[in-house]
Formats: C-alpha cells, sequence, structure tokens
C-alpha cells in the first residue's frame, strides 16, 4: 500500500468515525459531527481523484517518452535514407 493509499485510508477511518460518535450525539453536537464525516468523505474524494489523475499523468508521461524516442529514430532514418540516396546520385545509380 502507497503512502498515500494509507493517508486516503486512514481520513476514511475518520469518516466512519465520524459517523458512529454522530448516531450517540443528538442536535447541533450530532450536526458537527456529521459536517465533520462530509469534510472527511470530501478529502477522500478530492486525494482519489488526485491519485488516479497523477496515475493518467504518469502513463501520459511514458507515452511522450516513447513518442520522442520514435521521432528520434525517425529523424536518423529519415538523414539516412537522404544520405543513401545522396550517396547513390553521386555513383551514378
Amino acid at each position: 500500500m502507497s503512502d498515500i493509499d494509507e493517508i486516503i485510508a486512514w481520513i476514511h477511518e475518520r469518516e466512519l468515525n465520524a459517523i458512529r460518535i454522530s448516531l450517540t450525539k443528538t442536535g447541533a453536537d450530532r450536526l458537527g459531527w456529521l459536517e465533520d464525516a462530509e469534510y472527511f468523505k470530501q478529502a477522500v474524494a478530492l486525494m482519489s481523484a488526485n491519485k488516479a489523475l497523477q496515475a493518467r499523468l504518469d502513463v501520459l508521461e511514458k507515452l511522450t517518452s516513447s513518442c520522442n524516442s520514435c521521432w528520434a529514430n525517425l529523424h536518423w532514418i529519415n538523414e539516412q535514407e537522404k544520405l543513401t540516396k545522396a550517396a547513390l546520385k553521386e555513383t551514378g545509380q
């Protein structure tokens, strides 16, 4: 489990604890605990979304790196083709 997963799990546990505590309270005190639970729920959602976006970014960075390598290879192939054509032209072929 990654550090971010551990943090998400910890915050989720806080959410569940706030809900459990709210069940033992009444009135404004209960509403306060429910507000806390909602805060923790939103924090978990945001952190989970951030984690998913980071994973997508990692994939895009790998793809970009691969594409850059492909472009470099394509450029080298094009240059070799030009040199080969020029050499063939000089030899009259």
